[in-house]
C-alpha cells in the first residue's frame, strides 16, 4: 500500500476510532479531543491518540488496522501509520485545529484542519469525556 493509501485507511476506517485508556481532564472539549488525537497521531505517540478514541473503536477498527501493518494494538497501528507519513504530512496533523464544534447532548461533530487537508470526526460522551467515536474522515 502506497503512503497516502494507508493514511486515509486509519482516518476513514470506521472513522473516529474507539479506545479507552488513562484519563485526562474531563474539562477536555470535544475540540481539544479531536486536536489532541490529530496532534498525537502525527507525532507518533499511539498510547496518546488512541486514549482519544472510544472503548469499541479501539477494541475493534484499531485492531484491524495493526493487523494490516503487522501489529496487533492501537498504538502499533498509529506508530505504523506515522512512520508512513512524509515529514510534511506528519507536521500537518502536529498544526490540526478545530474549526467548528457542534454538541448535542452527549455527541458532538468537530471539523477540523489538518494543513491543506479538512475533515469531521464524531465523539460521544463517555466517563465524562468527550472520546472520538467514529475515526476523523479527511478530505
Amino acid at each position: 500500500m502506497s503512503k497516502l493509501t494507508l493514511v486515509p485507511l486509519f482516518l476513514l476506517l470506521g472513522a473516529a476510532a474507539a479506545l479507552a485508556g488513562c484519563g485526562k481532564s474531563d474539562s477536555e472539549s470535544p475540540g481539544d479531543t479531536v486536536t489532541a488525537y490529530l496532534k498525537a497521531f502525527g507525532a507518533g505517540e499511539g498510547e496518546e491518540a488512541c486514549d482519544r478514541l472510544t472503548e469499541e473503536t479501539r477494541r475493534v477498527i484499531a485492531p484491524r488496522v495493526a493487523q494490516k501493518l503487522g501489529g496487533r494494538s492501537c498504538p502499533d497501528a498509529v506508530r505504523a501509520l506515522r512512520g508512513r507519513l512524509t515529514a510534511s504530512q506528519a507536521d500537518a496533523f502536529k498544526e490540526a485545529t478545530a474549526t467548528r464544534v457542534k454538541v448535542k447532548g452527549e455527541t458532538a461533530e468537530v471539523r477540523f484542519r489538518a494543513g491543506k487537508a479538512r475533515g469531521v470526526a464524531k465523539l460521544r460522551k463517555a466517563d465524562d469525556r468527550w472520546k472520538i467515536s467514529l475515526l476523523p474522515q479527511a478530505r
